[in-house]
């Protein structure tokens, strides 16, 4: 986090200085701590601490159909609703006061869009149970091979992978893909001669709400890498490109219990100093890379590497820039024969995309 600091009329970042303090009006501060950029959902807030003493008229601008206010000690800034008109959905935020010779000026540059959260998917793509037996097509009562979402047009699906008797397509979840769950727990949950019945559980529960998905939210999305059917694709439909802010990540219990347990594959990674990870790739619309993030699910290398991610964690995507789709793939240190001996899911949820328009 960035912070504004003017005290005794020393301008800390972006100010005009004056020389001529003996105005005797003691001490000019104005803190606020906030990052250099933000991006709100269409028709939230958020609050930003402020430390303000001496100035008695602050100036805010914004864009469009944003509102900035200052109350009790805190900065709040909302966003347009998505449903608002003559707005725009991306601007800067400028605070700014000059008084007594103390000047500040600073800018936030803020983004709006829609959050994909998964809350309102159909209950009956969801898994049935900790496995997902309804994502293999011997389950009974249909098998789930797809869904896009009405609001985003943002597609998930199975990779397709040809049956090797019969030639034709097959969906099954052991070809990888993103699947829906609300299974949750914890490794004490897992039983130690099959593991892999929790491969739909996320391991997370929150504190609040007994769930497991972000911000103690229900449905969670469970991402299936299998590296011999190509990595996991998350994409717009209809030629649709977008900025992707963030999106947020966990572990699923099924790898967190090899992770701290190891199988009969291999050891646990804290043994081998070994490392998991996820790496997310964009594309344009016309299937050119726009760039790469890696970001660490677990990782013992060191005596001061974090461990096994048990919270769910941010990740900024913003580097990919404007993208058609994105893909996941899974990789790490313990290796055998066939490829990676890590379980290569993860859990993702609230995928942050942003909407620059003017309307």
């Amino acid at each position: 986090m960035k912070k504004l600091l003017i005290l005794f009329g020393v301008a800390a970042l972006l100010a005009a200085c004056s020389d001529d303090d003996d105005t005797g009006n003691g001490i000019y501060e104005y803190e606020v701590d906030w990052p250099k950029e933000a991006f709100i959902p269409y028709g939230e807030s958020v609050e930003y601490e402020v430390t303000r003493s001496g100035y008695t008229d602050v100036g805010y601008s914004a864009p469009l159909g944003w509102t900035v206010r200052e109350q009790a000690g805190k900065l709040i800034i909302s966003a347009p609703g998505a449903d608002e008109t003559g707005v725009e959905t991306w601007g800067a935020i400028t605070v700014a006061a000059d008084e007594a010779g103390n000047q500040f000026w600073y800018q936030l540059a803020v983004h709006s869009g829609i959050v994909v959260g998964f809350e309102d998917f159909p209950e009956n793509i969801l898994a049935v149970d900790p496995y997902g037996e309804n994502f293999y097509s011997d389950y009974g009562f249909g098998q789930y091979t797809e869904y896009t979402d009405p609001e985003t047009g943002l597609h998930f699906g199975v990779n397709e992978v040809e049956d090797y008797y019969t030639g034709q397509p097959t969906y099954e979840f052991w070809n990888g893909g993103t699947f829906f769950s609300s299974w949750n727990g914890d490794l004490q949950n897992v039983p130690s001669d099959n593991p892999m019945d929790y491969q739909c559980a996320v391991n997370y529960t929150d504190a609040v709400t007994g769930k497991g998905g972000h911000n103690g939210s229900d449905v969670f999305a469970v991402v299936f890498y299998a590296d011999f059917a190509g990595p996991t694709v998350v994409g717009f439909t209809g030629g649709q490109s977008y900025v992707i802010d963030h999106i947020w990540v966990t572990n699923s219990l099924y790898s967190s219990y090899v992770i701290t347990n190891g199988n009969t594959f291999g050891e646990t990674l804290a043994e081998i100093d070994g490392e998991f990870y996820l790496t997310v790739t964009g594309y344009d619309v016309f299937g050119d890379e726009t760039g790469s993030v890696i970001f660490h699910l677990a990782d013992f290398r060191s005596a001061d590497s974090p461990g096994l991610l048990t919270e769910w964690a941010k990740v900024d995507l913003t580097p990919l820039g404007t993208v058609n789709r994105i893909e996941f793939t899974i990789d790490g240190s313990d290796q055998g024969p066939y490829g990676l001996n890590t379980p290569s899911y993860f859990c993702l949820d609230d995928i942050a995309i942003r909407i620059e328009e003017i309307r």
